[in-house]
């Protein structure tokens, strides 16, 4: 397993909601509800719960850090954005520096 580690370049509150996950499921009948499904979502809890786990020792929500590592990465995420606390939390994800180490482990 690498080692992953980060930090905010700034104190920000996030809120780290856990929205949906496997005992809470977007609408049925949806895209997003077909999309992701019980069986999608149990096959990533694994990676969010090691996501949420380094973003709150670290003050910072999964989806900032999933994000910050996109950017950090040399990508640009596409965010879906719909609501004012999507634009705080990509905001917070910019103050997210993550390690040199970080920045290599996906290049191996």
């Amino acid at each position: 397993m690498k080692r992953i580690s980060c930090q905010l370049k700034k104190e920000y509150s996030f809120e780290n909601v856990d929205k949906y996950n496997t005992h809470n499921l977007f609408p049925a009948g949806t895209r997003k509800g077909d999309a992701f499904n019980t069986e999608l979502l149990s096959k990533l809890e694994g990676l969010t719960d090691v996501m949420k786990d380094i973003g709150s020792k670290h003050g910072a929500g999964h989806a900032q850090f999933a994000t910050a590592w996109a950017i950090a990465k040399g990508t640009v995420p596409i965010l879906g954005i719909t609501k004012t606390s999507h634009i705080k939390d990509v905001v917070s994800a910019t103050m997210v520096t993550l390690s040199s180490l970080n920045r290599r482990s996906d290049k191996s």
